[in-house]
Parts: C-alpha cells; sequence; structure tokens
C-alpha cells in the first residue's frame, strides 16, 4: 500500500526470508545480495525495466555487492516502509 501512494510506477521484488524481518533475515543470511540476485533472476523483473534497484535502508551494506552482482545501479531506500511514498518521489524529479 506504501509504494502505491506514491502514484509511481515500480516493480516490486519479494525475496522469500521465511518471515523474517529485513534486518532479522539480513543477519540470519537469509536476505543476502546472492539470494536478492536469484530472486531477480527467477523474476526475470531486470530484463523488464532499466531503473535502479532500491534496496531497503536497513541493509545498506548489502548494496555494493548487490550492484556489483547483478549490474545496475542500486541505491538505498527507507528504513521505513511509510517513507516509501516520499523517497520514490524524490528520487524521480
Amino acid at each position: 500500500a506504501d509504494i502505491e501512494k506514491s502514484k509511481i510506477g515500480v516493480w516490486l521484488q519479494v525475496v522469500n526470508t521465511e518471515g523474517l524481518s529485513v534486518l532479522t533475515a539480513y543477519s540470519a543470511g537469509k536476505f543476502e545480495p546472492e539470494r536478492v540476485a536469484d530472486a531477480f533472476e527467477e523474476s526475470g523483473v531486470l530484463s523488464k525495466s532499466d531503473g535502479v534497484v532500491i534496496v531497503p535502508g536497513l541493509v545498506t551494506r548489502m548494496s555494493g555487492k548487490l550492484q556489483e552482482i547483478i549490474g545496475r545501479k542500486v541505491i538505498v531506500g527507507t528504513n521505513e516502509s511509510r517513507d516509501i511514498p516520499k523517497h520514490l518521489r524524490s528520487i524521480t524529479q
């Protein structure tokens, strides 16, 4: 719902974290750059868009490695989903 509030068309890539929050999953090795890249590969979303990839703010440390793996610019997003609309508007202007 928070993405929809932005009124900006984006692709949302879901990564199976076995029900764990982003930060917990990252700490447990279930949300790491390789797994995110695998999810992109399986969904084919990177072939449908040439835009940047935004990772949750809580996992800033993985952005460089993910960018290296997928060959796409990766930027850091917000820590809270409620801030997504404002963030998306700020990077698309």
